[in-house]
């Protein structure tokens, strides 16, 4: 096996079980966070999936070998920001948390 398919291998074998893995961080929710977003302000969405001030990050993932994703948006907006950590538009939610694997995380 290659180390690619070795690595996504562990990432799948990880979202089953609802822990974090090196690509995607613990599934902290199965539904996507709806905040209000401003302009010319610096957020840090939480990748770990341990902070308890969800989706934003609290500092928690400083016992794991994650980092938050810093952002800032253009304009003033309402948008969804991934809960299930499993996203392939960080931190933006793409519907990933109705998968199978992450509706099954414990």
């Amino acid at each position: 096996m290659s180390r690619k398919t070795i690595s996504l291998h562990r990432t799948f074998t990880c979202i089953r079980r609802g822990i974090a893995s090196e690509a995607t961080g613990r599934v902290a929710s199965k539904q996507p966070f709806e905040v209000s977003l401003e302009t010319e302000k610096t957020y840090a969405w939480c990748k770990c999936g341990h902070s308890n001030k969800q989706p934003f990050c609290d500092g928690s993932h400083k016992t794991t070998t994650f980092k938050p994703v810093r952002f800032t948006v253009e304009e003033k907006k309402t948008a969804y920001l991934c809960g299930c950590k499993q996203t392939g538009t960080p931190p933006f939610c793409d519907g990933t948390h109705g998968t199978e694997s992450v509706l099954n995380a414990k």
